[in-house]
């Protein structure tokens, strides 16, 4: 069976998170062409960067937040995997924390609280806002 089947709105991972990896990436290029002398720091600063930037984009590739009519699959990481399965009757709560930043671009953390108190989260989430009307919508419906 697809997974992907019946879903209604998919909230993938924000491009910010590329932002301290690809500043990173520039101030080794900026080091490696300014300074003779630091050429080896230089080109460490771009490999770190350049790791750190992979390992993101696995994670932009991997982590996303499915909404289907009556659940919600919360899918997180690479290498350590996390996959949450929520029914929407079993949701209590969903909460959104952005700072001021987050609030420009549109992205933030998403908290999803359930029945028993189990708290579920995915941070840098895209349109955030967006992604709690439609569950609490979907949570209306049932």
């Amino acid at each position: 069976m697809n997974e992907d089947q019946g879903v209604i709105y998919q909230a993938r991972l924000h491009w910010i998170i590329f932002l301290y990896p690809t500043l990173l990436f520039l101030v080794g290029f900026f080091v490696l062409v300014s300074f003779e002398s630091f050429e080896k720091v230089g080109l460490l600063i771009i490999g770190v960067s350049t790791l750190w930037w992979l390992m993101h984009y696995a994670n932009y590739k991997y982590s996303y937040i499915n909404i289907k009519r009556n659940r919600i699959v919360l899918r997180a990481g690479v290498w350590v995997r996390q996959t949450i399965d929520l029914p929407m009757r079993k949701i209590e709560s969903v909460d959104i924390t952005q700072n001021i930043l987050g609030s420009m671009l549109g992205y933030g953390t998403m908290l999803i609280t359930g029945t028993g108190g189990s708290r579920n989260y995915l941070s840098y989430i895209k349109s955030p806002l967006t992604c709690r009307r439609l569950i609490e919508q979907m949570m209306h419906e049932e």
